[in-house]
C-alpha cells in the first residue's frame, strides 16, 4: 500500500515540477500567498485576491498578523514557503499526508477492526481526491487533516485505554494543532472532554480538571486572538471565522433565490446575529431552505473533481465562471450536471461518475458506522465519541455559509476505516449467500 500511494505521489511530484504554478491552484492559495508577503515584508501582492481593507498605518508583523486572519491558515506553510522553498515544502506536506494515512490504520485497529481492513481503510483515505493533491497544494488541510487524524487516534486510546499521560498529551497536541490550523474544530475538545469525563468519572479526579484546562486552551487563545483581531480592524467588518459572518452570507443567497431585497437594518453589515437570521428565515423559508437542501446534495456527491480543472488542468473551470454555489441554488444538483452536459461534456461524464462512487462509498460508511454502533463493539462512551465527531463535522456544513467540498474531509478521517468495514461485511454476506466459503475475507473479525 505505501508503495503503491508513494509512486502516485511521485507523479504527482513530476507534474508539479513541470507546472510550478500549480502548487498555488488550491483553493484560497493566492491569497494565503498574499498574506505571507504582508505579514512578512508588509507588501501587497497585485494577484492578491481577498485583500482586506489594510489600515492606514502599517503595524508591525503581529500586528500584520492579527489584521489577516487565522494564522494557522498560512503562517506555517508561508514560513517554510519562504525558508525552503516550494518542492522541500511540497515533499514535507507529502509525508504529513503518508503519516495521516498510517494514523487512519491506526484509528481502524482502535475501532476493533483487523490488520487487513484498517490496511484497506487507509488506502481508501489515502486514494481519496483531497488526500491524494492536498499535498501538493498551498492549502490548510494539508497540515490541519494529519493533525485532526493525531487527535482523534489519541482520543480513541483515552477512551479505550483510560486517562494515561501519554494519551492525554497526545490528545492535546492533536487538538491543539488541529484547532490552530482549523478554527472550525475549536468546540470539539470541550465536548470530548465532557464525554471522557463521563466515561472515566469515577477516577476523574486525578486528570480531568488539567484535561479540561489543556482542552479548553485552543479555544480560549483563539478567542483572544478574535477579540485583538476585532479590536485592531476596528470597523472593516466581521471575521470570517464567526457564526455571525456566515449566517449573513447564507442570506445573501436567500436574497439571491427569492429576488427580495434583504432589510435595510442589516443590508451593509457583515455579520447578524440569530435573531435577525431567524427573522428573516421565517419570512422567506422556501429561499433558505433551497440553500439547505443544495448545500447537503454537494456534501453528499460533489466527489472533489474539480481538482481536475483546478490542479491537474485537464478541463475547463466552467465552476470559476459561473459559480457552483449559484447553480447548485439556481437549478439544483441535477440542474448542475445538465448545465454541464451542456458545455463540458468530458467533465460531466467524469462528475458524474465519480459523484455516484463517492454518494455510494458515503451511503456504505455510513452504513459501517451505524452496523458498528448498533453491535456494540466498543465501549458505549467510544461509540458517543465517534458519533459525536461524525455529527460534529457534518453541523459545520449547516453552519457555514456555502458548503465546499473541503469541509467534508474531517470526516474521511472515520468514513474510510467504516468505509473498509462495511466492504468487508458485503463480501462475507456475498460468500455466504453464493456457498463459497473462503478464508480470504478482509478479517476474521469482519461481523465480530
Amino acid at each position: 500500500m505505501l508503495i503503491a500511494v508513494s509512486l502516485l505521489h511521485a507523479v504527482l511530484l513530476c507534474h508539479d515540477l513541470a507546472q510550478p504554478d500549480a502548487f498555488l491552484r488550491g483553493d484560497r492559495s493566492y491569497d494565503r500567498l498574499g498574506k505571507t508577503a504582508y505579514v512578512f515584508d508588509a507588501t501587497v501582492r497585485d494577484d492578491w485576491v481577498d485583500q482586506p481593507a489594510l489600515l492606514a498605518e502599517t503595524p508591525g508583523v503581529m500586528g500584520r498578523m492579527v489584521e489577516v486572519g487565522p494564522p494557522g491558515d498560512y503562517l506555517v506553510a508561508g514560513t517554510l514557503l519562504k525558508t525552503i522553498g516550494q518542492y522541500p515544502l511540497i515533499l514535507l506536506q507529502v509525508l504529513l499526508t503518508i503519516a495521516a494515512a498510517a494514523l487512519v490504520y491506526a484509528i481502524g485497529r482502535s475501532l476493533g477492526r483487523g490488520a487487513r481492513t484498517a490496511a484497506v481503510g487507509a488506502l481508501i483515505f489515502s486514494l481519496l481526491p483531497g488526500t491524494l493533491v492536498q499535498g501538493h497544494l498551498f492549502v490548510a488541510e494539508a497540515w490541519a487533516m494529519p493533525s485532526l487524524a493525531l487527535a482523534v487516534w489519541a482520543s480513541l486510546q483515552l477512551s479505550l485505554r483510560g486517562p494515561q499521560a501519554r494519551w492525554v498529551a497526545l490528545s492535546v497536541l492533536g487538538w491543539s494543532l488541529a484547532v490552530f490550523f482549523r478554527t472550525q474544530f475549536a468546540y470539539l475538545p470541550l465536548a470530548l472532554v465532557a464525554v471522557l469525563g463521563w466515561q472515566h468519572r469515577h477516577h476523574a479526579g486525578r486528570w480531568l480538571i488539567p484535561l479540561l484546562l489543556a482542552a479548553c486552551l485552543p479555544f480560549f487563545g483563539w478567542t483572544a486572538y478574535a477579540d485583538a483581531k476585532s479590536e485592531a480592524i476596528g470597523s472593516q467588518g466581521v471575521s470570517i471565522t464567526e457564526l455571525g459572518y456566515h449566517l449573513r452570507k447564507r442570506l445573501d443567497r436567500v436574497q439571491w433565490i427569492s429576488g427580495e431585497p434583504l432589510p435595510e437594518s442589516i443590508r451593509h453589515v457583515s455579520g447578524v446575529s440569530l435573531g435577525e437570521f431567524f427573522a428573516v428565515v421565517v419570512d422567506r423559508p422556501g429561499a433558505y431552505l433551497r440553500t439547505v437542501l443544495s448545500d447537503n446534495a454537494d456534501y453528499l456527491l460533489n466527489p472533489g473533481t474539480v481538482y481536475l480543472s483546478r490542479y491537474l488542468g485537464l478541463i475547463p473551470e466552467v465552476y470559476k465562471q459561473h459559480g457552483w454555489g449559484m447553480l447548485r441554488d439556481q437549478g439544483g444538483i441535477w440542474g448542475t450536471v445538465t448545465f454541464l452536459f451542456q458545455t463540458t461534456p468530458v467533465f460531466a461524464t467524469l462528475f458524474t461518475t465519480h459523484a455516484g462512487l463517492s454518494f455510494l462509498a458515503i451511503v456504505f460508511g455510513t452504513g459501517g458506522l451505524l452496523f458498528w454502533v448498533w453491535r456494540g463493539q466498543a465501549p458505549l462512551a467510544t461509540r458517543i465519541l465517534v458519533l459525536g465527531l461524525v455529527a460534529y463535522n457534518v453541523l459545520i456544513i449547516q453552519l457555514a455559509y456555502q458548503s465546499r467540498w473541503s469541509l467534508r474531509q474531517p470526516n474521511e478521517v472515520l468514513a474510510a476505516p467504516f468505509l473498509a468495514y462495511a466492504l468487508g461485511i458485503v463480501l462475507h454476506w456475498l460468500r455466504t449467500t453464493t456457498r463459497q466459503p473462503s478464508s480470504r475475507t478482509l478479517d476474521k473479525d469482519t461481523l465480530h
